[in-house]
């Protein structure tokens, strides 16, 4: 069974370490998503009682792949919806426009000034992985979260994520508002 939370009323402690979902990141910094209030308040104030408690949050490279990729791709649907025969295709019309090279200068600025004063980087671990456990039901799971999973498992953090693909996580910690999960 998965050890899933409510992180409305957690109160997290000093030497917790948490691993935050690129989903998590995006609602905390990404104006473009429109996501509902409630949801953007439940994060902010679970990451502050995080600060207040002076736990840790590590920040791998995928997250922040996974962060740009996601912020990048909302900005083009959105510009697809509002000129949707200007836009119709990512990398021939929106890569490599000057609008595609704010965005991914603002990005850079929100990672450097405001993810990265609040998370610790760490190197991936991927020499040590175990490749079979990675790719066990791949078609099934998500291989990047099943990356963090195992990166997580490995060190003991615990992830925070909105993701309800994380439900079937057995041997990690999950922390959420997502009331889908929260349910089972």
């Amino acid at each position: 069974m998965s050890k899933i939370y409510s992180i409305k009323n957690y109160q997290p402690r000093q030497e917790e370490n948490f691993l935050f979902d690129a989903n998590i990141w995006m609602y905390l910094f990404c104006p473009l998503g429109n996501y509902k209030p409630q949801i953007i308040q439940n994060y902010s104030n679970f990451l502050k009682r995080i600060i207040i408690a002076n736990s840790t949050i590590f920040l791998p490279s995928i997250i922040v792949s996974e962060f740009f990729n996601a912020y990048l791709r909302l900005e083009f649907n959105i510009l697809k919806t509002m000129e949707p025969d200007a836009f119709v295709d990512f990398k021939r019309n929106y890569r490599g426009t000057e609008r595609y090279k704010e965005t991914i200068e603002y990005i850079a600025r929100i990672v450097k000034s405001n993810i990265l004063r609040m998370a610790i980087k760490i190197n991936d671990e991927f020499a040590s992985m175990e490749m079979d456990a990675l790719f066990r039901n791949i078609s099934d799971h998500d291989y990047n979260d099943k990356f963090l999973i195992q990166l997580a498992e490995r060190n003991g953090w615990k992830i925070v994520t909105n993701d309800a693909d994380f439900s079937y996580v057995q041997n990690v910690e999950i922390f959420t508002s997502n009331p889908k999960m929260l349910r089972q």
